[in-house]
């Protein structure tokens, strides 16, 4: 699968299908990037997406090949390197104003990590 495709799918689903809701956007009640009165466009703004590696979860190549790759389709990443906690992913999100937010969890504790991230955003609407 090459770049091509990952970049046409995820603009894709921020461009029309309204399912995924642009990762975190729908959740933390923030306008979809192009959205709204006097917002830029995709081709105008860049989408900021942080990647962040939540818990005790050391193993990182993978989240750095996402990373990379978002980065190569012309996004603008913000990685927040290994072991954060929710607060801190929720904080880091919040002061880069990032559009997405991509989590990589492999140590099992995803469920607890992910919801908390959500429940946070949430509090923080």
């Amino acid at each position: 699968m090459g770049l091509d495709f990952f970049s046409a799918v995820l603009r894709s689903r921020l461009d029309g299908e309204r399912g995924v809701e642009a990762g975190w956007c729908a959740v933390y009640g923030k306008s979809r990037p192009g959205e709204g009165e006097g917002s830029l466009t995709n081709s105008e703004k860049k989408i900021r997406i942080l990647v962040a590696k939540p818990g005790l979860d050391g193993h990182d190549r993978g989240v750095r090949v996402i990373a990379r790759a978002f980065r190569d389709a012309g996004f603008e990443v913000v990685y927040t390197g290994l072991h954060q906690t929710p607060e801190q992913i929720v904080a880091a999100a919040l002061q880069e104003d990032v559009d997405l937010i991509g989590l990589s969890c492999l140590s099992g504790a995803h469920i607890y990590l992910f919801g908390r991230v959500i429940e946070l955003l949430k509090a923080k609407k």
